[in-house]
């Protein structure tokens, strides 16, 4: 579950309804983590600018993770940088990385 909704985090809002929730359509609630990260419950991504992983996306389905939205919509995202060797609170390997990264910390809240 995105880090961002349950608890405070970088400051960012605390949701306890989904009425609160601005745009639905952008926030992803829920993916599927690298199984190098598990640790938790929950799936983190620090806002931009930061330039690093916390945690790793999946990378084991067809090159990407499947994402859950608050809307209830679901996605099949396919990353640019393959997340073969995930650690956590890794700095972006590449360009590529660097777009995944940021495409992910779009759909945070804010």
């Amino acid at each position: 579950m995105n880090a961002n909704l349950g608890g405070p985090k970088t400051g960012q809002p605390v949701v306890r309804k989904a009425a609160a929730i601005r745009n639905q359509a952008r926030l992803f609630v829920f993916l599927d983590e690298h199984e190098q990260t598990v640790d938790d419950a929950c799936f983190t991504v620090d806002p931009a600018p930061a330039n690093n992983w916390s945690n790793v996306p999946a990378y084991r389905h067809s090159g990407g993770s499947n994402l859950s939205f608050a809307d209830g919509y679901v996605e099949h995202w396919v990353w640019k940088n393959r997340k073969r060797r995930a650690l956590q609170n890794s700095d972006v390997e590449n360009e590529a990385d660097l777009a995944d990264l940021r495409r992910l910390q779009a759909a945070i809240l804010r």
